[in-house]
């Protein structure tokens, strides 16, 4: 085993610069997915806490009786999708909005004009649009309800996750393409290097592993290497993006986790090894 990873490491010093231009390639390409990758998951994140604090207010007409306003709360109640709600007194919306506007309603038009309401917050995994417009259109069917207030905003935010995925799609499909077909290239170059050796071996009846394992072993380093290079400078990228927006925001971009580090550099991995092996499956029989 050993004498195959010291001839893989040999066979891409005889390759030394298309060696080099492959992992530059694997590197860069692997490091622009990883970039796409973390500021999509960064995004996601706030669209997902957005989601979670998603709030569909309906306010309710002034001579509303307060038993069927308990009526519709305790149906509402009764909802799987409803996590909580709440119900907002004329004295409360008027606290709140002193609070918030530092003004009083109460001397500068001598009443309370703000109305009661009902807030209610979905559960996380109903924030999709769809389930809040059917509730919604309960709301509106009641005759106390006067107006129902809620953000539109999740139809974009499913749209931007459809389109994301799509997008990450086309990403990750050329960074296979055109690594493995520089790993491919690489081998290649490689195996027409040493045609004569693997003549001799051939010859001599050395096993296929013997004579295969150096170029797989070759494409495998690679694509690690590269993958390793993205993880590194995607890492040191986010730390002085943080350095230079922690200053002026309470901002604070997190890396992705460990594991998701670890797929990285596997597919780096994967993409070197691919690539090696249709090279080697293609021209090796050749000699």
């Amino acid at each position: 085993m050993f004498f195959i990873i010291k001839e893989g490491i040999a066979d891409l010093k005889r390759t030394s610069l298309s060696t080099f231009v492959t992992i530059f390639v694997i590197f860069i390409s692997l490091l622009i997915g990883n970039i796409y990758f973390f500021i999509r998951t960064n995004i996601d994140n706030i669209l997902t806490s957005i989601e979670h604090d998603f709030v569909i207010e309906a306010f309710i007409v002034d001579n509303a009786d307060q038993e069927k306003i308990d009526k519709i709360i305790n149906n509402i109640k009764d909802s799987k999708e409803i996590e909580t709600v709440l119900f907002i007194s004329k004295e409360k919306a008027l606290e709140t909005f002193r609070k918030e506007f530092k003004e009083d309603p109460l001397e500068t038009i001598g009443y309370n004009p703000l109305p009661r309401s009902i807030k209610i917050k979905l559960k996380k995994q109903f924030t999709q649009n769809n389930c809040a417009k059917k509730i919604v259109k309960q709301l509106q069917k009641e005759t106390i309800i006067d107006e129902t207030n809620y953000s539109n905003n999740l139809k974009s935010m499913e749209k931007f996750r459809e389109n994301s995925n799509k997008i990450e799609l086309i990403i990750f499909t050329l960074i296979s393409f055109f690594s493995v077909t520089l790993v491919f290239n690489t081998i290649r170059l490689s195996i027409k290097h040493k045609k004569e050796i693997i003549r001799t071996m051939k010859l001599v009846g050395a096993s296929n592993f013997s004579i295969r394992g150096p170029f797989l072993i070759g494409g495998l380093i690679q694509g690690t290497i590269g993958g390793i290079l993205a993880l590194v400078t995607t890492k040191y990228l986010i730390i002085i993006l943080n350095t230079l927006i922690a200053k002026n925001s309470f901002i604070v971009f997190a890396f992705t986790s460990d594991a998701i580090s670890l797929k990285l550099i596997l597919f780096g991995t994967v993409l070197g090894l691919v690539g090696s092996w249709i090279s080697v499956n293609r021209f090796l029989s050749k000699y």
